[in-house]
């Protein structure tokens, strides 16, 4: 018997040992993550959303930042409507398409209303876009009432209060018919 509990022995002691390495690497683990938390800043696994290079993003452009709400098109052929590749809304809100003026969102094209949540669709244009020129999408909030009003419309910003929108550029494709 006394040679079962000297094996017994052995193993127990083999236990403890094994427990302090498992132990020791889960508290290295856990302080090299807070070291490195800290070291990039609290806010390096915050949730925010920034996104200006359109590198990350391919053929589609967008600009938000500190905000869940975004939208992303991407370039597109012309005509009487506009693919809305993702839209984010924290309420319901309105997707609207407007020519670009120099750099600025010039005269509204289409709206289209979006419930809160994460969606894809479509915007029904009043006219069609044409090729070669750059349009944007602005966000608006939606005031209950279901019907898009430009001139009482507000513009949904960021954090910053920068307008949340994205921009594309209507792409020509020259076809031969043989």
């Amino acid at each position: 018997m006394e040679s079962v509990g000297k094996a017994d022995n052995k193993i127990y002691k083999g236990g403890i040992r094994h427990s302090r390495v498992v132990l020791s690497l889960v508290i290295g683990f856990v302080l090299g993550s807070v070291t490195t938390w800290i070291a990039l800043g609290s806010t390096a696994f915050s949730p925010t959303i920034l996104i200006d290079s359109p590198e990350l993003l391919g053929d589609a452009t967008m600009t938000a930042s500190t905000s869940l709400e975004y939208v992303i098109v991407e370039d597109q052929l012309a005509g009487d409507r506009v693919l809305i590749k993702e839209i984010a809304l924290t309420d319901s809100g309105w997707a609207v398409v407007h020519e670009d003026a120099g750099g600025v969102p010039g005269n509204a094209l289409g709206a289209q209303r979006f419930d809160k949540g994460v969606h894809s669709g479509t915007i029904h244009l009043l006219r069609n876009t044409e090729a070669d020129q750059g349009y944007y999408i602005l966000l608006y909030q939606d005031n209950g009432d279901r019907k898009f009003d430009l001139e009482t419309a507000i513009l949904i910003t960021d954090a910053e209060a920068i307008p949340i929108k994205s921009t594309f550029q209507v792409i020509r494709i020259d076809r031969k018919i043989n």
